[in-house]
C-alpha cells in the first residue's frame, strides 16, 4: 500500500546464479544508491531514473546473513502520462510490447526500437564513462517508461551490485559524506569487468530479447536492428569528448565482440527448423 518494494533472497538458481543476497551487497546498496542519486541531480541524463535503495537489514553472519537480509527500495517515480513497466513483461510471456508499443509494421518498429536503443544505452553508458558506475541494466532490472506507444525513460533498479570505479569513486563518496569500508571495495570486481558485464547485460541479456521479439512478431531484419544500434553508439560517442569518449569507445569495443555472437546466434536461431520424422503407417 506503501508503494515500497522489499528485495528478499531466494535460495534458487535463476539466470545463472544462486539467488540470496549477500551481507555486502545489502549494505552497499543504500550507498550506492545515494552516489547515483547526487550524480544524477548534477547532471545525469533525463531519460534515466532509479528506484532508489533507501535502507538494508542483514542478520549479522555470513552464511545466515545470505538468507537473512532485505533491501527497501523507493517507490517507483511517478509520471501521470507515462506507463512504467518492467523490460521481463515487455518482451517475454505475455508480451506487453504489442499492446503498449507503436509495432504496426517494420517501418514503426524500427523507429520504436531506435528510440529504445537510446534510452536503454545513454544512462548507463554515461554513468559509466563520466562518473564511474558500472550497472547491470538486464531485462529483470530494467523498467522502461512508456508515453503514447513510445519508450521514452529507462528506470534502474537493484542498484546494490553496481561495480565502482576505485579511482573516481572514493573522492565523490568522501564530497558527499558517503563511506564504503575497505572490505567491501575489496570484495568488488575490477571496474573493467563491470565494463564488460555492463556490454553483456545490455546487449545478450537485453536487447537480443528485444531484437528477438520483433524478428520473430514483426518481421523486421536482424541486419536493420543491428545498425540502429551502431547508430546510437556513433551518436554516444560524438556528444562527448575527453576520457568520457575514450571509455566510450572502450565498450563500443567490447559491444563489437558480444554484438557479432548475438547475431550469429540470432540468425541460426531464426531460421532454424526441424524435420518430422516419418513414421510408416501400420495396421
Amino acid at each position: 500500500a506503501t508503494g515500497y518494494d522489499v528485495k528478499l533472497p531466494i535460495d534458487a538458481t535463476l539466470t545463472s546464479e544462486r539467488r540470496l543476497m549477500y551481507p555486502l551487497n545489502a549494505l552497499n546498496a543504500p550507498i550506492v544508491s545515494a552516489l547515483a542519486r547526487t550524480f544524477l541531480d548534477a547532471s545525469g541524463p533525463d531519460t534515466l531514473e532509479f528506484q532508489y535503495d533507501v535502507a538494508s537489514m542483514v542478520y549479522p553472519d555470513e552464511r545466515i546473513g545470505r538468507h537473512l537480509a532485505m533491501i527497501v527500495r523507493d517507490p517507483l517515480p511517478e509520471h501521470a502520462d507515462d506507463t512504467i513497466v518492467p523490460a521481463l513483461l515487455l518482451w517475454t510471456g505475455p508480451g506487453l510490447a504489442r499492446s503498449l508499443l507503436r509495432l504496426d509494421d517494420c517501418e514503426r518498429a524500427y523507429e520504436v526500437f531506435l528510440a529504445y536503443c537510446r534510452i536503454l544505452l545513454r544512462g548507463p553508458v554515461e554513468f559509466y564513462a563520466g562518473w564511474g558506475m558500472a550497472f547491470e541494466p538486464h531485462l529483470q532490472n530494467a523498467l522502461i517508461r512508456v508515453r503514447c506507444g513510445w519508450p521514452v525513460g529507462l528506470v534502474l533498479r537493484d542498484l546494490d551490485a553496481t561495480i565502482l570505479d576505485p579511482v573516481r569513486i572514493p573522492q565523490r563518496l568522501q564530497e558527499n559524506r558517503l563511506q564504503l569500508p575497505d572490505e567491501r571495495w575489496n570484495a568488488m570486481p575490477a571496474f573493467a569487468s563491470g565494463g564488460k558485464r555492463l556490454i553483456h547485460a545490455i546487449l545478450h541479456s537485453h536487447l537480443s530479447q528485444v531484437m528477438s521479439y520483433l524478428v520473430k512478431h514483426v518481421g523486421v531484419e536482424i541486419a536493420a536492428l543491428s545498425s540502429c544500434v551502431d547508430s546510437v553508439w556513433d551518436e554516444l560517442h560524438r556528444s562527448h569528448w575527453g576520457p568520457s569518449r575514450d571509455r566510450i569507445a572502450e565498450l563500443r569495443a567490447h559491444s563489437s565482440a558480444v554484438k557479432c555472437l548475438l547475431t550469429t546466434r540470432m540468425e541460426r536461431s531464426v531460421t532454424l527448423s526441424f524435420l518430422r520424422p516419418h513414421v510408416p503407417h501400420t495396421e
